[in-house]
C-alpha cells in the first residue's frame, strides 16, 4: 500500500443551524409570552435562556461548533438534555425540553408577564403598579437593596403602590458599605411611610440571589431586576403556579430565619 504524500484536507464542519436561526424560533416563542433572554448579552457568547419560572429554566447554547446544547434545568438540576444541528432537531429538542416540564411549547403561558424597556424609564413603574393591582406588598427578596430602592418605593407609593404595615425586606451583605442601608434610613423611611420596614441581611456564604415580592394574597411577583434600578430590558412575572408560588414563599422565610437584623 502505497503511503500518503500529503496530509489529507478535511472540511471543518460548518452546523446548518445558525445563531440567526436559533434567534428567530426563541422570538416566536417571546411573541407567544414565554420569558427569552440572552444569557450574556454582554460577551459574544451565543447562549439563551427560556424563564419558566425561577426553579425551571431552558438554556440554549452554542459552546461546541457543531451543534447547539439544549437543556431543560430544575432547580439547577439537569432533567433533559439534548444536541441540534439542523433547524428541525432544534424544534424537536426544544419540544422535548418543553415536555420535561409538562409542557406544550404551543401552548401560550399563564403567567401575568410584563417587560420593562430601558427607553420607558415611567412607564416601568406604571407597569409593575399595574401587575400589583392594588395588593399589599407584605415581603420583598432583594440582595441589591439600597437608600436608592427606598426612594423608588416611595415614589411608587404616590403612583399607588401599598406597602404592609409590617413590611420585612431581605438585602444581602454582598452590598459596599457605602450602599448599605443603615437603621437610621429605615427609621425615617418608616415614619414617612407610617409604616414598620424590618429590614435583614442574608450573609454572604449564604447567597441570596433572588429578587421577587410577596402579595398580601400570597401571589409572588417575580422581578428581574433591582428595585434600586428598574430602567433595564427586564421582565416582571406574576407566578400563577401554586407550587413555585410556595417554594418561593418557603425561600424567603428559610433566608429570613437565618437573616441578621439591621442595627
Amino acid at each position: 500500500m502505497e503511503s500518503l504524500n500529503e496530509k489529507p484536507q478535511f472540511k471543518k464542519f460548518v452546523p446548518s443551524l445558525s445563531n440567526e436561526m436559533v434567534i428567530n424560533e426563541l422570538f416566536k416563542l417571546q411573541e407567544l409570552g414565554w420569558d427569552v433572554r440572552n444569557a450574556f448579552a454582554s460577551t459574544k457568547l451565543n447562549v439563551y435562556r427560556i424563564c419558566i419560572d425561577p426553579n425551571r429554566i431552558i438554556e440554549i447554547k452554542n459552546i461546541h461548533e457543531t451543534y447547539w446544547n439544549i437543556e431543560s434545568l430544575k432547580d439547577f438540576s439537569v432533567v433533559y438534555q439534548g444536541k441540534a444541528s439542523t433547524q428541525t432537531s432544534f424544534l424537536e429538542a426544544l419540544r422535548l425540553a418543553f415536555g420535561a416540564f409538562n409542557l406544550d411549547i404551543k401552548i401560550i403561558p399563564t403567567n401575568k408577564t410584563e417587560r420593562f424597556k430601558k427607553s420607558e424609564p415611567f412607564s416601568n413603574k406604571t407597569k409593575l403598579i399595574e401587575i400589583i393591582n392594588g395588593r399589599l406588598i407584605k415581603s420583598i427578596c432583594d440582595p441589591y437593596f439600597e437608600s436608592k430602592s427606598l426612594s423608588n418605593l416611595i415614589h411608587f407609593s404616590h403612583l399607588g403602590l401599598k406597602l404592609s404595615s409590617d413590611v420585612k425586606c431581605l438585602s444581602s451583605q454582598i452590598m459596599k458599605e457605602d450602599k448599605r442601608i443603615s437603621l437610621k434610613m429605615i427609621n425615617d423611611f418608616n415614619i414617612e411611610m407610617t409604616i414598620s420596614m424590618e429590614l435583614r441581611l442574608v450573609p454572604i456564604e449564604d447567597k441570596l440571589h433572588r429578587r421577587f415580592f410577596i402579595l398580601s394574597d400570597n401571589s409572588v411577583i417575580i422581578i428581574g431586576c433591582s428595585l434600586n434600578d428598574l430602567d433595564k430590558d427586564e421582565v416582571i412575572i406574576e407566578n400563577e403556579d401554586s407550587v413555585a408560588r410556595k417554594k418561593d414563599i418557603d425561600y424567603f422565610e428559610s433566608k429570613w430565619q437565618k437573616a441578621i437584623p439591621l442595627i
